[in-house]
């Protein structure tokens, strides 16, 4: 998976307005504002303003909106001469699917389920405040219908222990319908295994499969073979031809820091079958 790193500070993302007028009878007025967007994945919206007319005397407003994984809460103020005003609005969403209930913000007429198993916390690519629940859910409201939707798993917001083979999916939802985004996920170690047989390197090219989850892989220059979603401890075997003396099998045990690092490099030795 490939990952992008960007910077940028709530001045980016602020703006500024001033209007001022004098109508036909003298009388003058002027508003002024600022807004913008804070927090790291912009769901958080302000504004505010202020104004002065010559009959009415001072008015003003402030807004905010925070948009949420589970949902969207908006405050208000308003006030002029005669009146303040408070006001606030609380809106989510619920979905049930064959694999439980997720939690959304608030729902349209066609909606999409994001799946991706044990990737908790990944952000979807411009989908404010949209992120995958503990489980690895997610809803994606007001998709467009009849058409394609793409939907995309942030990698800069994955953990060191969640791999995604391919981080785009593409949707094409039917009037009102909620249809289903999958993502193949691992949920395990990053490892780089030199794999050695009487001390040299297995050979290039062999093809490595992970008993116990199937993970498979392929060696690369100097035995090293690469991992990902591998689990703490396991047996490799690893195979460059068809007959018995063309197999051998390595176990490896991987620290429990691994789960926290991004890429643990360890040397494992491989032995015939039955050896």
């Amino acid at each position: 998976t490939k990952r992008r790193y960007t910077r940028e500070n709530a001045l980016d993302r602020a703006y500024a307005s001033f209007n001022a007028n004098r109508n036909s009878n003298g009388q003058n007025s002027w508003l002024a504002g600022v807004g913008g967007t804070l927090l790291e994945g912009h769901n958080l919206s302000y504004h505010v303003s202020q104004g002065d007319t010559s009959n009415n005397g001072y008015t003003g407003s402030a807004t905010a909106n925070w948009q949420a994984a589970y949902g969207t809460l908006g405050v208000g103020y308003n006030y002029d001469r005669d009146q303040h005003d408070v006001n606030w609005q609380l809106s989510g969403g619920v979905v049930g699917h064959e694999n439980g209930i997720t939690l959304s913000q608030p729902l349209g007429d066609t909606n999409v389920l994001i799946k991706a198993p044990g990737a908790g916390g990944v952000r979807i690519e411009n989908q404010t405040g949209i992120l995958t629940d503990w489980r690895g859910y997610a809803v994606m409201p007001y998709a467009t219908v009849y058409r394609y939707n793409r939907i995309a798993l942030d990698t800069n917001t994955m953990g060191n222990s969640i791999d995604v083979e391919k981080n785009i999916s593409s949707v094409v939802p039917t009037q009102g319908a909620l249809v289903r985004a999958n993502f193949d996920t691992r949920i395990g170690v990053r490892a780089l295994i030199t794999v050695t047989q009487g001390r040299k390197p297995v050979p290039f090219g062999s093809l490595v499969r992970e008993n116990s989850t199937g993970i498979t892989s392929m060696v690369g220059d100097d035995g090293q073979v690469y991992l990902s979603g591998a689990p703490l401890s396991g047996e490799l075997l690893v195979q460059w031809g068809d007959g018995a003396n063309s197999r051998c099998i390595a176990h490896y045990v991987l620290p429990k820091q691994s789960l926290q690092q991004a890429v643990t490099v360890i040397s494992a030795v491989c032995t015939h079958p039955g050896s």
